[in-house]
């Protein structure tokens, strides 16, 4: 408990480092992106909800001009208004230019938060959590995207996605956690309504779903609360996903989010299956208990099979992007100009992730072989979590360096084992050995 104070130090620290170009610039906002993303703000705060989703900007993509309602994700201009109009109730003054420019050291503090906190589910060690938010606070990687003045759509993003991830294994914590499922539901819709990088988010909790029902079947066991806890971030999240425009019903069409709808689908049969087991009264490792999961898993790929053939010859299903292509195929092969010319769209090299990571590269490193034994020693869903995620994150980061953005939080979650967990033990040593001198 001695380390909670930590805690606010991060979070200071965090706040104070990204209010330096305001000290240096003034309340500025910088780069092209963000100056679109105040505009659309200053519109939406002036003109209503309404005709900012029917707002056709000539000034943008000139001279075609651009449809804003069905072209942007607008968490990032709800959040602002909201936050600014809710300053004006409280009797706290405002212009939009200063929320805009103040936005990114806000949530860039609220982000160290909940990496603390994501640190604290996976390990429940105080002393870890706190250097998370101290590491997490001053990476690079981290600040590129949340300093004030970068009013862009990540600068809100990343603490959405680390809301998502601890509320994921918040509700994954004992069997009575499921209910929590709706919370993280909600907050991957929020997700979804600030940036495009939601598809990351989503295919991170499916896939370590997948991996908690595959993990358990290694074990014998079967956990419903985890199907209840994943049916509800599911149902929740699509269901808030669908009502942003960009987006629209693409969770059921698009190729780059069918794999949730799979894991959705296949995590109901196998509890169909289980029912059935139970019924049968056979022992979860027998022979026939397999026997009837391969029964139901065998209609369930055919009943999939002639839906996709049905469906496929029609156009059903939308192609993979552009950049999500990028990051499986050699990058000049993608075909879109766009995407294959901006910089930050090439594969990181290694002098980059030195610069954006520093001494926290292998630290992580060692952190997570840390992680793996512990994980292998006494199996736990967290663990299980923060270590796919150190894949995945890592994986996505060598294809596209604007995606060292994904690492900040599993370097910071990492880096404490060699720091934080390993202070208790080594005071101990020292304090022992003073005594005996």
């Amino acid at each position: 408990m001695c380390f909670e104070p930590s805690y606010g130090t991060g979070t200071l620290e965090a706040y104070t480092l990204r209010l330096i170009p305001i000290h240096i610039y003034g309340k500025v906002i910088h780069e092209f992106d963000p100056w679109f993303n105040f505009r659309a703000s200053e519109y939406l705060d002036e003109h209503g909800w309404d005709a900012f989703f029917h707002w056709y900007d000539y000034m943008s993509w000139y001279p075609l001009g651009r449809p804003v309602g069905t072209t942007i994700f607008p968490g990032l201009q709800i959040t602002s208004v909201l936050i600014r109009r809710a300053l004006s109730m409280l009797g706290v003054s405002m212009t939009m230019n200063d929320v805009c420019c103040l936005i990114p050291a806000w949530f860039g503090s609220v982000a160290t938060v909940l990496a603390a906190l994501l640190a604290y589910e996976t390990w429940g060690s105080f002393s870890g959590a706190a250097m998370t938010a101290g590491l997490f606070a001053i990476l690079p990687a981290h600040l590129m995207r949340s300093m004030a003045g970068e009013y862009d759509n990540e600068c809100i993003a990343m603490a959405a996605m680390l809301l998502t991830f601890y509320l994921w294994v918040r509700s994954l914590r004992n069997a009575g956690s499921w209910p929590i499922g709706v919370l993280t539901g909600l907050a991957y819709g929020y997700m979804v309504s600030t940036w495009g990088g939601f598809i990351f988010v989503l295919n991170m909790v499916a896939l370590h779903a997948a991996v908690c029902v595959f993990a358990d079947w290694l074990r014998g066991r079967y956990d419903a609360s985890l199907l209840w806890a994943y049916s509800l971030f599911f149902v929740v999240g699509t269901a808030v996903a669908t009502r942003v425009p960009p987006v629209g019903w693409t969770p059921f069409k698009s190729l780059e989010q069918l794999m949730a709808l799979l894991v959705f689908i296949f995590m109901w049969a196998l509890h169909f299956s289980e029912i059935l087991r139970r019924r049968a009264d056979v022992p979860i490792c027998s022979t026939k208990a397999l026997r009837i999961r391969a029964r139901v898993f065998m209609i369930t790929c055919g009943v999939l099979v002639l839906a996709a053939a049905l469906l496929a010859p029609q156009g059903y299903f939308g192609p993979l992007s552009s950049r999500v292509r990028a990051l499986f195929v050699q990058h000049t092969r993608t075909g879109n100009p766009l995407v294959d010319s901006v910089a930050e769209h090439m594969p990181t090299s290694a002098d980059a992730f030195w610069s954006y990571f520093h001494i926290c590269l292998p630290g992580s490193l060692l952190g997570f072989f840390v992680t793996l034994f512990l994980c292998s020693a006494r199996y736990h869903h967290g663990k299980s979590f923060i270590l796919l995620y150190y894949l995945v994150a890592y994986y996505f980061s060598t294809k596209m360096s604007r995606l060292m953005l994904l690492s900040g939080a599993r370097c910071g979650c990492f880096d404490w084992q060699y720091a934080g967990w390993g202070h208790g033990p080594l005071r101990g040593l020292v304090v022992s050995s003073a005594v005996c001198v």
